[in-house]
């Protein structure tokens, strides 16, 4: 609760939730189907790996579940200097042919057309996007929703 996201939590709504798992992104401590959904608001940008990420979340949700994710667009946000990120490197990564930093900054800056790209090769179904979300307007949607077991 004295973290900085709690801190900037409680200066945003008033209020700080109480955290009841702490894991990375990409290694979650559920077993496979367990959940129906999941969220992730402005989280992908600061996973190295975000295949594994992605790969992660899918594991985790029950056939026919949905994993929801707001990611930001770089050309709506401080990233708007930096190069996006491609596909390519996104898969060197995930090779491990680049070395992860260890850090908590944003790795990857994309626009929605390259997560889509991403999601396309990867083969998930993308059942809806958004190229500008809902609430603040900084970010990107898009919704996928894992297969269901035949």
């Amino acid at each position: 609760m004295k973290t900085i996201f709690k801190r900037e939590e409680k200066r945003l709504t008033g209020q700080a939730l109480k955290v009841d798992i702490v894991a990375s992104a990409d290694e979650l401590p559920f077993e496979d189907n367990k959940w129906d959904f999941v969220v992730s608001s402005h989280v992908l940008e600061h996973v190295w790996d975000p295949i594994k990420g992605i790969k992660e979340w899918i594991r985790v949700i029950k056939p026919g579940g949905y994993v929801f994710m707001i990611v930001p667009h770089k050309e709506r946000t401080f990233d708007k200097i930096r190069k996006r990120t491609t596909l390519q490197e996104l898969i060197e990564r995930h090779r491990a042919l680049l070395p992860d930093p260890q850090t908590h900054a944003h790795h990857s800056a994309w626009i929605t057309e390259d997560l889509l790209e991403l999601c396309e090769y990867l083969n998930l179904n993308v059942v809806e996007y958004q190229n500008v979300d809902d609430k603040v307007g900084n970010g990107f949607t898009v919704i996928i929703q894992k297969a269901i077991a035949e």
